[in-house]
């Protein structure tokens, strides 16, 4: 397989859904699914699991969210050249939706920023 870009860098070609430009929503999107498949993969800032414990949203509802959310709003460059920031949400079965911001650093792993409901209750 050809060598792939990933965060505007080349990869070895091994792993096709992290292909593509950060910067497009389709290939955030994708890498974010991709590596919420193994938790080890995502970090959990201490904001977020304060946030996630104050608001009672679960680590199960933020993996759901993280597997089969759709971005809101655009990607924007993290702080760090190659990472990437954008919101991902998704309807919980208690018809609200979780929202979560996350950093796609180096396209390699996901840091968890914040987690909330995105109806403000």
């Amino acid at each position: 397989m050809p060598n792939e870009m990933v965060g505007g860098q080349q990869t070895g070609g091994n792993n096709p859904q992290k292909a593509g430009n950060l910067r497009r929503p389709e290939a955030f999107t994708r890498v974010v699914r991709f590596l919420a498949q193994e938790s080890s993969q995502v970090i959990i800032t201490t904001h977020a699991e304060e946030r996630m414990y104050e608001r009672g949203i679960t680590t199960k509802m933020l993996f759901d969210t993280l597997r089969k959310g759709v971005l809101v709003g655009n990607v924007e460059e993290a702080k760090k050249a190659g990472d990437y920031q954008g919101k991902i949400a998704a309807q919980m079965p208690n018809r609200r939706h979780v929202g979560v911001v996350t950093v796609v650093k180096q396209g390699e792993k996901l840091i968890i920023v914040t987690v909330e409901w995105e109806d403000g209750r």
